[in-house]
């Protein structure tokens, strides 16, 4: 359900990782994480820029179906796959820290002027 290659086989490798569920203590591991300004447009253009690339590599994009939570997961699995990214711990993968980790990604490709940046 992720990014398919054009030769219809699936990156399944990528995003074979097992989700994990809420516990009493989920709240507790997000208090080190700080809010960035225009954190869920980051994200958005994030997600936009991973799928470019993965067009670029050779994927076919995402199917109409795919979730935004399944988008954000693929395309961090897969900038961390080619090292673009430095992966969380096993313990912290999690849909929230994942979109932190891209949001604070594209912050760092795009320009310093850029209109989210300020």
């Amino acid at each position: 359900r992720c990014l398919a290659r054009q030769s219809s086989n699936c990156v399944r490798a990528i995003v074979s990782k097992p989700r994990k569920t809420a516990t009493a203590a989920y709240s507790q591991q997000y208090k080190h994480m700080t809010k960035i300004k225009n954190e869920v447009q980051l994200l958005k253009k994030a997600v936009e820029v991973a799928e470019k690339y993965a067009k670029n590599r050779g994927f076919a994009g995402f199917p109409p179906t795919t979730t935004a939570n399944e988008k954000v997961e693929c395309s961090y699995r897969l900038l961390v796959n080619d090292k673009l990214i430095t992966p969380l711990a096993v313990d912290q993968e999690n849909i929230p820290n994942m979109k932190h980790k891209l949001a604070i990604w594209i912050s760092r490709q795009l320009p310093k002027d850029h209109p989210l940046l300020k």
